[in-house]
């Protein structure tokens, strides 16, 4: 999972996302000892001491619940939803925001479910493949609200994502292969990306057939 977790952060870095500076952690012999109970046991079940982390932000707190879209004017809820669309992230959630506030920024977290990709874009079926984001038990955080507005045009999303590309996001290769991770699955997630940008005006449809439903 580490790849998935270090791409969707490089993917929302390149899109303007905020989201915590990305870290790969070696687990010593040392910590592993200082732990106790469940905690020490899961870390031991790990088949590999290089895990993934981030740096800790102090200040933020859980988007809460009975805060308003609207209110938090430093968020986008258009490019937030969209980012979550293009990495499938359906684990943004009411009950389970993984979005963090300090009353005048935010950060994305927490995207270790996300980028389970096995086909090209052209191949998911909107009717089925991505009725999670609007599913009215567990629905994205901001579907009513892109829902219930106006107009919603995705237009900052589609003028940051005009210039996206994979370059960049072939360093973390590199990264993977000098900490012994594995890289099987980040070719396949690649090619998901590249067809997603060699058909943007169907991923635009998805997007806007996703808040109409």
């Amino acid at each position: 999972m580490h790849e998935k977790e270090l791409l969707a952060s490089l993917i929302a870095e390149e899109l303007e996302i905020p989201t915590p500076e990305p870290a790969l952690v070696k687990i010593t012999d040392d910590f592993i000892q200082s732990l106790k109970g469940a905690d020490k046991q899961r870390i031991e079940q790990l088949n590999t001491r290089t895990v993934f982390g981030s740096k800790y932000y102090e200040t933020y707190s859980d988007f809460p619940l009975f805060l308003k879209a609207s209110q938090a004017k430093y968020i986008n809820p258009e490019t937030i939803f969209a980012f979550d669309v293009l990495i499938r992230n359906f684990d943004r959630r009411k009950i389970k925001p993984n979005l963090m506030i300090d009353g005048t920024d935010y950060i994305c977290i927490d995207h270790e479910h996300s980028l389970e990709v096995n086909k090209p874009f052209s191949s998911y079926r909107i009717e089925t493949d991505w009725s999670g984001f609007t599913n009215a038990n567990s629905c994205h955080l901001f579907y009513d609200y892109l829902k219930n507005k106006k107009t919603t045009d995705f237009a900052e999303f589609k003028e940051i994502f005009r210039t996206f590309n994979t370059r960049g996001l072939e360093n973390i290769r590199s990264t993977l292969i000098s900490n012994n991770l594995e890289t099987e699955e980040l070719d396949t997630t690649l090619n998901y990306l590249e067809s997603v940008l060699s058909q943007k005006e169907r991923f635009y449809q998805l997007l806007n057939i996703l808040v109409s439903q």
